[in-house]
């Protein structure tokens, strides 16, 4: 069977086989090349991998690194620390990320994984909690970036985790007391609102938009020739450009037709709105209805309870501009924080002390924006029944409303009160006494020079009674008007410019309500105020 071997032509055999030998050490080169490459970019990406969680040590936020391919996950020490487990407690899965995650924020985050994933443009970047070991919820700002083979494939993902739970605790601390600010502003019957430098309206209350009598977004933005007749709208463009030209409050009467054909009489406040920088920037203004049969009515005690209570309202506008004043600084301080913390994240120079101490400043400015709510939202708390209360608090409270003002009108105060002295009276009636008397005097230095200007305070005590003094070094009252400055509707202020019946109202409030008695002297050059009151008030007389 082999006598034909010898013919058999065994070239093309050889080169054949040569070839495929060839083409195998060939394949096993490039094999091992490719797999050489592999384990070096493997050790390269790993080396990346170490020396980005050493850089992120020094910030506290948490590296994570996500293989799409084999789904292996890894987490790094600070990652598992920010909820609370030791490296070893928590395992490399991704089970401990997504059983983790709250149940409400888990679908939103899933769909942003697969956006990320889906192109190579999409930036992962979001806000979700987890649940701490100790089963409390931490707020997570979580960033990632998708990696894509030659194939446009994704086949990994690597982020990190930053903890920003005291940012978004105060964040929300703001948000609440907004939200409290504008329950007290819509909890009033005045129509309050705000205008921008070009007499649109951007801010309002409810009262104000029941007035209008339209929706909130057809009122936002429009300006009064939008929303009433030529004739009105013209003359409220005149006050508020009288108002913006001088940069200082103006008080004005008008009448205005309800949407329903009614007529209103109105006493209308507006003061400058000013930034941050103390640019002025539109108006505040807050309306007081005085209806013709309110102003008609011949019962003195019902025209003398009417106009407390519209007193108290007319401060309204006074309250807000100081209490946005007051607000402005923490609000400043809270703002440049946060950019500081935005810039140092987007520098990758984020320190933990650093953002510790910023977190701290942060907390000290909400505490002062809590304070000063407080203190304007007793003042506007109605007194039902008299109550037994320190002389001291009292004093005290007035003072968080308009200590401010003393202070920025470099006015020194000198307080001399017992801390211990209790009376029964009417709280914030007495309050918005004080307050009154103290805004004449912050008003009275205006017009007046003086080396040093000084209020006292202080007090003394009878048998059944206590006199509260205050006095001021501005000059004194000039004695040809000190008999008349309780006399209602007498001002010293340019026309427009007062209603007059400040003093007169808190000589009703002391005599009718709180069962006392009020007078002014002039001692040297000051003006010196006493309140005597009972130290005991019968409720069935109120």
């Amino acid at each position: 069977m082999f006598e034909n071997f010898e013919n058999l032509n065994l070239i093309p055999i050889a080169f054949f086989i040569a070839f495929i030998v060839l083409l195998a050490l060939y394949i096993r080169a490039r094999l091992h090349r490719y797999m050489s490459e592999l384990a070096e970019n493997e050790k390269k990406f790993k080396e990346l991998t170490q020396r980005f969680e050493y850089a992120l040590s020094g910030t506290g936020d948490g590296l994570w690194d996500w293989d799409l391919v084999t789904n292996d996950v890894y987490f790094s020490p600070a990652w598992k620390e920010m909820l609370g487990y030791s490296d070893s407690e928590l395992p490399n899965e991704f089970s401990s990320w997504e059983t983790r995650v709250h149940p409400d924020d888990l679908e939103i985050v899933k769909k942003a994984i697969q956006a990320s994933h889906s192109s190579a443009d999409t930036e992962y970047n979001i806000l979700h909690r987890m649940r701490h070991k100790d089963g409390s919820w931490v707020w997570i700002l979580d960033r990632g970036q998708t990696i894509f083979d030659a194939d446009n494939k994704a086949v990994r993902m690597v982020g990190f985790h930053t903890d920003i739970s005291t940012l978004k605790e105060q964040e929300l601390k703001i948000e609440e007391l907004s939200r409290l600010l504008r329950n007290t502003i819509d909890s009033v019957d005045n129509l309050i609102f705000v205008k921008d430098s070009d007499f649109k309206y951007i801010e309002f209350n409810e009262a104000f938009r029941k007035f209008i009598g339209l929706s909130r977004d057809e009122i936002l933005g429009k300006d009064d020739y939008d929303l009433f007749d030529e004739e009105v709208a013209s003359s409220f463009r005149s006050y508020d450009k009288k108002m913006l030209a001088e940069q200082k409050q103006q008080e004005n009467y008008e009448w205005v037709k309800y949407p329903d054909g009614s007529d209103v009489y109105l006493l209308t406040l507006k003061a400058p709105l000013y930034d941050k920088d103390a640019n002025v920037v539109g108006l505040v203004g807050n309306c007081v209805d005085l209806t013709r049969e309110e102003l008609l009515k011949d019962e003195i005690a019902a025209q003398e309870d009417m106009m407390i209570a519209q007193s108290r309202h007319a401060a309204m506008g006074e309250m807000i501009s100081m209490l946005a004043h007051q607000w402005r600084q923490p609000l400043s301080i809270i703002a440049m924080n946060a950019t500081n913390i935005i810039v140092d994240i987007e520098l990758e120079s984020l320190q933990e002390a650093d953002l510790k101490e910023t977190a701290k400043s942060i907390i000290n400015q909400t505490q002062e924006l809590s304070k000063t709510i407080d203190d304007f939202k007793d003042f506007f708390k109605p007194d039902k029944v008299s109550d037994i209360v320190l002389l001291n608090d009292i004093v005290t409270d007035a003072l968080g409303v308009i200590g401010k003002n003393l202070k920025n009108n470099a006015i020194e105060l000198q307080l001399d009160i017992s801390q211990t002295l209790k009376l029964k009276t009417y709280a914030r009636e007495l309050m918005q006494v004080l307050i009154h008397i103290l805004k004449n005097a912050i008003e009275a230095f205006a017009d007046k020079k003086a080396e040093k200007k000084i209020i006292w305070i202080s007090m003394d005590t009878l048998k059944d009674s206590v006199i509260l003094r205050i006095e001021d070094n501005a000059g004194g009252i000039d004695d040809a008007i000190i008999d008349k400055i309780f006399d209602p509707y007498f001002s010293t202020k340019p026309d427009k410019n007062g209603t007059g019946l400040g003093l007169y109202m808190s000589k009703t409030i002391v005599d009718k309500h709180l069962h006392g008695s009020i007078k002014v002297k002039k001692i040297g050059n000051r003006s010196c105020f006493e309140i005597k009151l009972p130290l005991d008030v019968d409720d069935e007389k109120s």
